[in-house]
């Protein structure tokens, strides 16, 4: 579901994380452009086991999911 933020008289798009598919499969460039941040930090969380992942043929994938997770950690006060 999309909602509009209208705060600042602004509206935007915003998807919520309770309405993510689950068990849909999300490549690093996929993660970093979801958070705003840089590939090289994801793969640095995935490496280091901050957000659950798996590798195919070399490549890590991460169920979003575990992503919700991550960000639920981060909410809760876990420092990564």
């Amino acid at each position: 579901m999309i909602e509009d933020n209208k705060e600042n008289g602004k509206i935007e798009n915003v998807e919520k994380i309770e309405n993510i598919n689950d068990d849909e499969i999300m490549t690093i460039g996929e993660i970093a452009a979801y958070l705003k941040i840089s590939e090289q930090i994801i793969i640095n969380l995935v490496k280091n086991g901050e957000i659950a992942s798996f590798k195919i043929g070399g490549h890590y994938r991460v169920k979003k999911r575990d992503i919700g997770d991550f960000i639920e950690s981060l909410r809760q006060g876990k420092r990564v």
